[in-house]
């Protein structure tokens, strides 16, 4: 089993905290991931909530918002080294 790094585990737990500062008065729920896509390892966050969240977009420039038709909003982030063995 591989390991990721003390760092790379809190980068990302800060964002996972970050989005779910953000949204907990108006999300109903949150659903997170992290997986390894291409070699990178990233953190999504769906939830149910339609917010854009412009702070966390100038804090976290790499984040990308990808609205899901009318299910939700998923915040994703490249986690820097996550990818590298």
């Amino acid at each position: 089993m591989e390991m990721i790094s003390g760092e790379i585990a809190m980068q990302a737990y800060d964002f996972f905290e970050d989005v779910m500062e953000a949204v907990l008065d108006v999300a109903g729920y949150l659903n997170v991931s992290v997986c390894e896509v291409c070699g990178e390892l990233r953190i999504r966050i769906f939830t149910d909530c339609d917010t854009m969240l412009p702070a966390l977009l100038r804090k976290y420039p790499k984040m990308r918002i990808v609205r899901e038709k009318q299910d939700g909003t998923a915040f994703l982030l490249p986690l820097e080294g996550g990818g590298e063995n």
